[in-house]
């Protein structure tokens, strides 16, 4: 089936976080849209220690991934957007060559090594240009430096997807705390987005449906009960659009 926008969402809940805005205004005009999670996913057991940690931290010690599966799922009811979930690893569940953990602790989500993993790269980059090809896609920038959000722009950018624009991770971008540094994309401008009252509560509600961030981000049951300084900015989203 072929889509009006398909929007590349490394982890379940990267797109719903970062563009529902957008998926909600275009679905205004009754554009067919599909969520895709590239790292989506289930890992064997038994778990390294440091997914183990990263579980006990989103509150999902058992089955977390098929858990998050079936929060996405529900996220992307709420949106009125199909959803597919691609079976790469997320990063906490891969190993390097020599068959260690390739993260180690929270800080080496961030700390990209080039080249790396290049046969999964390449994998990434053939699956992409499979299910994408002659469609519009929208790609994270990859702001933050996490190691999947830069695989999966570099897959895209291989690939040579036709993108309709890159999205700002959120709440990477409304972080003080945090490196924003942009590997900013030739030809493209920055463009943010305002939302409605409206749309704003639909994608509060849909971020609602995934409890490890509400838990671990935004150290709350539900987004709007969060006192994170960049839960108030969750009704703003920032795109990079062609240049005309």
């Amino acid at each position: 089936m072929s889509y009006d926008f398909i929007v590349l969402s490394p982890h379940f809940d990267d797109a719903v976080l970062s563009c529902s805005g957008l998926i909600l205004q275009q679905k205004s005009f009754n554009k067919s849209i599909l969520i895709l999670t590239v790292f989506g996913g289930i890992p064997d057991k038994p778990y390294s220690e440091t997914a183990q940690y990263f579980h006990s931290r989103w509150g999902l010690d058992e089955n977390p991934v098929q858990i998050r599966r079936s929060e996405d799922q529900l996220a992307c009811k709420l949106l009125g957007v199909d959803f597919l979930h691609l079976d790469f690893l997320d990063c906490i569940y891969r190993f390097d060559k020599n068959g260690n953990p390739l993260i180690n602790s929270h800080d080496d989500l961030f700390k990209v090594k080039k080249n790396s993993e290049p046969d999964l790269l390449m994998k990434l980059e053939i699956k992409l240009k499979e299910l994408c090809d002659s469609q519009k896609v929208i790609i994270p920038i990859g702001l933050g430096s996490h190691i999947d959000h830069l695989l999966c722009r570099e897959a895209a950018e291989s690939a040579n997807l036709d993108c309709f624009a890159y999205y700002e991770e959120y709440p990477y971008w409304a972080r003080e705390d945090r490196d924003h540094k942009i590997i900013k994309p030739i030809e493209f401008s920055r463009q943010p987005l305002n939302l409605d009252n409206n749309e704003c509560t639909r994608k509060k509600s849909a971020i609602n449906c995934y409890q490890h961030p509400i838990k671990s981000l935004f150290k709350a049951t539900k987004i709007e009960e969060s006192l994170e300084p960049y839960a108030k900015k969750v009704c703003m989203e920032n795109y990079w659009l062609r240049c005309v």
